[in-house]
């Protein structure tokens, strides 16, 4: 029953779907319990995260940023489709971080079968979210790039499987590769700022002008 009435409490401040979450502000901030979270997002019709004990809504992506996360998917699928034990996986598996007690959409993240599925408050597996990716990706928006490269990132690098954390920018030629060094809790920056370099994740090359093929800049001034 205690379950069922901070359900209540938090269900009216939490658009279930796009419609109103489109009549809300951009971004939504609401107190909850990993297990109240872990419910509702069963519930909304939209992706929802949940870190330092608030389930958040960061808004709705636009064409440019869709349009750039399925460039980098086509991409890293023409390298990991050699690999029969490697996927890669789009925003909708959320990706989980037992030490920050934290769960993240990631724009698209890569993994290694078996999945290490959480569990859920009811005791089962959750099909679509795992504690286990070996790659996390974020491509940049207004709302979302200072938390991306802040509080997410550290999140991110207390997952004992990650190796990588890509950001990508889609407003001007630029990304940043975080790799886990031998020593677990070492990692190394690297920052592409050409579209005439080649971003590396190890033995995978992006070359930039691939990357960003079809997205038009908007020039800047001098």
């Amino acid at each position: 029953r205690k379950a069922v009435l901070t359900m209540e409490a938090v269900l009216p401040k939490i658009p279930l779907t796009l419609a109103e979450r489109d009549a809300a502000p951009e971004i939504i901030r609401v107190p909850a319990t990993l297990e109240e979270f872990w419910e509702l997002s069963e519930l909304t019709e939209y992706n929802i995260e949940y870190f330092n004990g608030e389930i958040i809504s960061m808004g709705q992506a636009t064409p440019l940023h869709e349009s750039l996360i399925g460039r980098l998917i086509t991409l890293l699928n023409g390298y990991y489709d050699a690999f029969a034990d490697y996927y890669v996986l789009g925003s909708n598996v959320k990706i989980y971080a037992e030490a920050c007690v934290a769960a993240f959409n990631a724009d698209f993240s890569v993994a290694k079968e078996p999945y290490d599925f959480v569990t859920l408050p009811s005791g089962n597996l959750s099909t679509v979210a795992i504690k286990n990716p070996e790659l996390v990706g974020e491509v940049f928006s207004p709302s979302t790039k200072r938390f991306d490269e802040s509080d997410k990132l550290e999140c991110y690098k207390t997952i004992p499987t990650l190796k990588y954390v890509l950001f990508v920018d889609p407003a001007r030629p630029y990304a940043v590769v975080h790799a886990r060094t031998e020593n677990p809790d070492a990692w190394l920056s690297q920052t592409y700022r050409s579209l005439d370099d080649t971003v590396q994740l190890g033995d995978l090359s992006l070359p930039m002008r691939e990357l960003y093929r079809k997205v038009k800049f908007e020039p800047t001034g001098k």
